[in-house]
């Protein structure tokens, strides 16, 4: 029986067809890790194209995890081990073996784990052909999807007569946002809500969709709905601030000067603030600090999460532990992140196109400021900050009393990053 790599290397095409919850995945999993274990640096080699970011990850992660579990003989792995053996000729020992080359050299060099879809392999090779189309090396390819979408969007008002349903829910949404002591102009949220269809969410379920939204009453029973929960939530909320309020008024414990922050940030201000608080929120970008500034800037907190590695971790776990954290590393990058940024962020919790692009301009800005970031108190972000707090106005001085802490700190710090 010919190997993966002679049918490669004899036949032009090979086609897999079947039907959904068949088992392709699987299939292609086994031939791309069967080509693999032929020779581990084929992934350098091979270009596998997908349709959806969704089955981009799918993928990515099926023969990461399975290269993983041939290496170490998980029994999970055992039916790509089984189908691997058969394809390559190799037996498990050999399997195992390369498995585990291939696993780290395919880590090491992920950029060249070319899995990816159509829309992006296209892009990579405008990119790969820059010079020749005569185009500056740093070209930015991006699709107009939200021109199109907002222009249908304009396309489909300007052609709304008098009796169309659909001109009916706008007139509903109208009045219902002018309830809302909210603009009567809903154009740009229907143009954000539209936005959705490029989603993979969306496009799994589109034909589920399309059948509820056929339904003249849907949306009607839907948004009664919403709003029905909106308002048992916000009576809810605002009785628990009620309540809280009461307990501490009862307790002598209504004065702000008790609090750390008093006014500014105590748990008592957020209460009394928010008790019967009606707010839109926006978003903007830090402002510049002069005009030659090369942009926005939006520093990352400091508060941020961290993955750390004990030191009790084993010798033998550093370099799974290692492959492991990169291949998650990656993964966040390029599915994680666009998910909860254009998806949650992007479509389903801000309002309107204006906060969208300002959200686009203080991600595009972000910088990492170490010296903030390990901060912790101890060196120069919060001097200032606290001397306002203290009504202190006397900087010599106050810098005085804590230089000797501050460089203490920054010493050390210095060291711990160069160790």
């Amino acid at each position: 029986m010919p190997t993966t790599m002679q049918r490669a290397n004899t036949t032009p095409l090979v086609v897999f067809k079947a039907s959904a919850g068949s088992g392709k995945t699987f299939t292609l999993a086994v031939e791309y890790i069967s080509l693999l274990v032929q020779e581990p640096d084929n992934y350098s080699r091979i270009l596998a194209v997908t349709f959806t970011n969704k089955a981009t990850e799918e993928m990515k992660m099926r023969i990461i995890s399975q290269l993983y579990g041939l290496a170490q003989g998980l029994a999970g792995s055992q039916p790509y081990l089984d189908k691997v053996t058969e394809k390559t000729g190799y037996d498990a020992r050999v399997v195992k073996e390369r498995a585990q080359v291939a696993l780290t050299q395919l880590i090491h060099h992920y950029s060249y784990f070319r899995v990816q879809t159509i829309d992006a392999f296209f892009q990579r090779v405008l990119r790969n052909l820059a010079h020749e189309l005569d185009l500056t090396a740093n070209l930015r390819v991006s699709l107009n999807d939200n021109d199109v979408e907002e222009e249908a969007v304009d396309d489909m008002i300007n052609s709304l007569q008098e009796g169309d349903k659909k001109l009916g829910w706008i007139r509903d949404y109208i009045n219902d946002s002018i309830d809302d002591d909210k603009s009567w102009n809903v154009i740009s949220q229907i143009k954000s809500f539209g936005r959705n269809i490029f989603n993979d969410v969306y496009k799994d379920h589109e034909k589920e969709m399309d059948r509820i939204f056929a339904s003249e009453e849907f949306f009607t029973r839907y948004t009664g709905r919403l709003r029905g929960m909106v308002k048992t939530n916000k009576e809810a909320i605002v009785s628990a601030y009620t309540e809280v309020l009461h307990v501490i008024q009862d307790n002598g414990l209504d004065d702000f000067d008790l609090y750390p922050y008093g006014r500014r940030g105590s748990v008592l201000s957020y209460i009394s603030r928010y008790r019967d608080a009606d707010i839109a929120l926006g978003v903007i970008p830090y402002p510049m600090w002069d005009e030659e500034q090369d942009g926005y800037h939006t520093h990352v907190d400091a508060w941020n999460g961290m993955l750390c590695i004990p030191i009790t971790a084993s010798e033998a776990d550093l370099e799974r532990t290692g492959i492991v954290t990169e291949a998650m590393a990656a993964e966040t990058w390029k599915t994680v992140i666009p998910a909860y940024y254009d998806v949650q962020l992007g479509t389903q919790l801000i309002r309107d196109l204006e906060t969208r692009e300002m959200m686009d301009i203080c991600y595009d800005g972000i910088v990492y400021d170490f010296g903030y970031i390990f901060d912790h108190w101890n060196g120069c972000t919060w001097l200032l900050p606290n001397m306002v707090q203290n009504s202190d106005t006397n900087v010599a001085s106050y810098w005085k009393a804590k230089e000797k802490y501050v460089k203490k700190h920054y010493e050390e710090l210095y060291k711990a990053i160069g160790d």
